[in-house]
């Protein structure tokens, strides 16, 4: 049998909030000032949704989206991803602080 991890394989509809790895999103809410376990586990979708909303809420700043890119591409590179296909709807919510010129806004 061929390892998994070996064989090419597509990323789609990738929601990179969701990507961050869970020590990036405790480090950020840390930042912030609050305290915060990433849950691992949940009883429905209403639960999951208000944890990621929560979640989504730490991710200020413009470098902590260019972060959480690399450590997605490194997390991708290696589970043998090839195509990626990240989104980012949570974070066109609401605007991402602007830092040295640079900055993310929602769509109008």
């Amino acid at each position: 049998m061929r390892d998994l991890k070996r064989l090419p394989k597509a990323h789609l509809h990738l929601h990179l909030e969701g990507s961050a790895r869970p020590a990036t999103i405790v480090e950020l809410a840390a930042r912030a000032g609050i305290s915060y376990e990433v849950p691992t586990t949940f009883r429905n979708f209403k639960e999951f949704e208000a944890a990621y909303v929560e979640m989504v809420d730490f991710i200020r700043e413009p470098d902590d989206i260019v972060r959480i890119c690399r450590e997605l591409i490194a997390d991708e590179t290696a589970q043998g991803v090839r195509y990626t296909q990240p989104t980012f709807p949570g974070l066109l919510r609401r605007p991402v602080r602007h830092q040295r010129g640079r900055g993310v806004r929602p769509h109008a």
